[in-house]
């Protein structure tokens, strides 16, 4: 399915309650944005620099992982965002050392 972004995603947003909930740009040009409804369901579109959005991938179970700052190592621990040595998130410490 391809068209207008704002065509395409107001029908992902009526169909499957979809929101965009992660974008990140293409080396080149297009935008690529990940849709998850609250049941699991997921879209990957992506955006050309013309306007034209077109449906990449689907599917079911998307979950949303803690974030974290590259080479942080995640402790095993019930708390998800626990990092384990001196990488700390920017959101625990406020520093991006």
């Amino acid at each position: 399915m391809c068209g207008e972004r704002r065509a395409v995603v107001a029908n992902l947003e009526q169909t499957y309650s979809a929101a965009p909930v992660s974008m990140g740009l293409a080396s080149n040009g297009a935008v690529i944005e990940v849709l998850a409804s609250p049941s699991g369901s997921f879209t990957i579109i992506l955006t050309q620099p013309n306007g034209l959005s077109c449906v990449m991938a689907a599917g079911e179970n998307w979950e949303n992982l803690p974030k974290r700052l590259a080479g942080a190592h995640i402790r095993p621990s019930q708390n998800r965002s626990a990092v384990d040595g001196p990488h700390r998130t920017f959101a625990e410490t406020g520093d991006i050392r």
